[in-house]
């Protein structure tokens, strides 16, 4: 597993990534909400958008690495039996899987959501959450118990439910400079709870 720490440790939040225009357009143009009752269907111009997006926020770098990690890195994936998520979609897409097809999958768009816009959990949680991370000085061993204690009270707080949000908070670890294994303690901490 990695436990590298991200270099990038100025204790800014990332928080969404800055669209260039014609990104813009491309987010506004995608249905992100697809396959239910009264949801818009995938449909090729759809995939085609996500497709777009995902290349041009590629060439120029600008989804921050643990982000792209947690899609491309098996090690990120938890309970993921050495398969990157990335690598979970090429085994599901039948013929010859390029990474361009893998972008063009609806299941694909809750992931260039997180590339985009970050964890999916209430500003007021993110907040309180990252200002104690700061108020460490840093993310040391001794820190990430109370800290996933602070993640399991704002989950009560914010009323959200635990199983579906650990992955956020997992990921809102990751953007707070947590290793892999450190953000690994906050999603089980969350999962755990009743």
């Amino acid at each position: 597993m990695s436990t590298e720490k991200r270099d990038e440790a100025s204790g800014e939040f990332t928080g969404p990534i800055e669209l260039s225009d014609a990104e813009q357009v491309l987010f506004h143009g995608i249905a992100f909400e697809v396959g239910g009752i009264g949801q818009p269907r995938h449909s090729a111009e759809n995939a085609r958008r996500a497709r777009d997006l995902m290349k041009s926020l590629l060439t120029r770098d600008a989804i921050p690495r643990w982000r792209l990690a947690y899609f491309f890195d098996a090690d990120y994936r938890i309970g993921g039996r050495g398969k990157s998520r990335a690598e979970q979609f090429a085994t599901n897409i039948p013929g010859r899987v390029t990474v361009e097809r893998i972008f063009e999958r609806p299941h694909f768009l809750k992931y260039l959501r997180y590339f985009i816009q970050g964890p999916a959990l209430p500003c007021g949680a993110i907040d309180r959450f990252h200002k104690a991370v700061c108020a460490c000085g840093g993310v040391t061993s001794g820190d990430v118990l109370p800290l996933r204690d602070l993640a399991r009270s704002l989950c009560r707080e914010f009323q959200l439910n635990p199983r579906d949000s650990a992955d956020d908070w997992f990921k809102l670890a990751l953007e707070c400079e947590f290793t892999v294994e450190e953000a690994r303690m906050v999603y089980d901490g969350i999962r755990r709870m009743k």
